[in-house]
This record gives structure tokens, sequence and C-alpha cells, in this order.
């Protein structure tokens, strides 16, 4: 749980950072003389900056397979939580695929099928990261699993790191897979 934790809140950080200062503070609000000598630079450089954009190296279909295993979860000394020594490790691990389809402006949409059920991928490539949050496409499945895959992209192979857990974190894996570009 611990290790799913970290992963969405490293994503969650990810996505809130964008709107904050250095330190963490948020930056002061503009006032209407602000804006109003702001404005039109804004606009300008943002579109301009739109219309310049590359098309992303990655653009196009990127496919692979993997295997999930159980994840080993530690849990600090003295801490009584004892519900991953019961997962002997057989549910929700096996083989996997995975497809994602990536467009012209690095937005990521896939899914992922087999031993960890159905889910539903979402994300982003920026700067040669992938940053892709999982989700299943059914909730109500039995240990539904969600969490993140990250990691770097090559030209032609994306090799990340899979974290995912069921709704309590009582079931974790974990796999490393690789997708090729198609």
């Amino acid at each position: 749980m611990r290790l799913v934790l970290s992963s969405l809140v490293a994503v969650v950080c990810c996505a809130t950072l964008s709107c904050e200062e250095p330190g963490g503070r948020q930056p002061p609000p503009a006032t209407s003389k602000t804006a109003s000598s702001v404005a039109p630079s804004t606009t300008t450089s943002a579109s301009t900056s739109v219309a310049q954009r590359p098309r992303s190296a990655h653009e196009g279909r990127w496919v692979g397979t993997f295997e999930a295993k159980k994840s080993e979860v530690t849990v600090p000394k003295g801490v009584p939580y004892s519900t991953w020594d019961k997962d002997d490790g057989s549910a929700r691990a096996g083989k996997c695929q995975i497809e994602l389809r990536i467009d012209a402006a690095g937005s990521v949409r896939g899914h992922v099928k087999g031993a960890l059920g159905e889910l539903v991928a979402t994300g982003i490539i920026d700067k040669g990261m992938l940053r892709v949050g999982l989700r299943p496409a059914d909730p109500n499945a039995p240990n539904a699993m969600s969490g993140v895959l990250t990691g770097p992209a090559g030209n032609k192979a994306i090799t990340g790191t899979l974290t995912v857990s069921n709704h309590d974190g009582s079931l974790a894996r974990s796999a490393k897979p690789t997708l090729n570009h198609k």
C-alpha cells in the first residue's frame, strides 16, 4: 500500500506543482492592472508556442507483453500490518498485454489486459518520459487493480515500471514492461 500511495502522491504532485512557485507557494493573484498589461503578450506567446511545438517523436502505436508479479512491500518496524503476509502471490499475477497509442501532442491512451484484469491507461509522454495512470475498466470487479506506469522512452522501445494494487492495498503487483513501436 505504501508503494501505491507513493506512486499516487507522485502523480498528484506532478499535476499540482506546475501551478505553484518554487517552494510550494501559490503564485500571487493577478490584479486587473497586471492582467490587462500581461494578457496580450501571454496570448500571443501561448498561441505561438502551440503552433511551434514539434510533433511527438513517439507518435503511434506501442505494444508489449509482461509478467505481473507480487510486489515486495515493506512496512516500517513496529507497524503491526500483516496483510501482505496473507498474499501468496498467485492472485492477479501472470501474463499481460499492453497497448498504448500516443498522439502528435504526446497524449497517451491505451489498455492493459490479462492477469491484472482490464485496465484503462491515460497519460502523457514528455521530454522522453512516459507517465501513465492505470485504472480498472470495471471498478467493481473483484480485486480491481489501479496504479501507474512510468519510464524513459527511447525511439524504438519504452521500458517502464508498472506498479498496481487492489482497492485496499492487500494485493500489490509490479512488472517491467517493454513496449515496441509498431
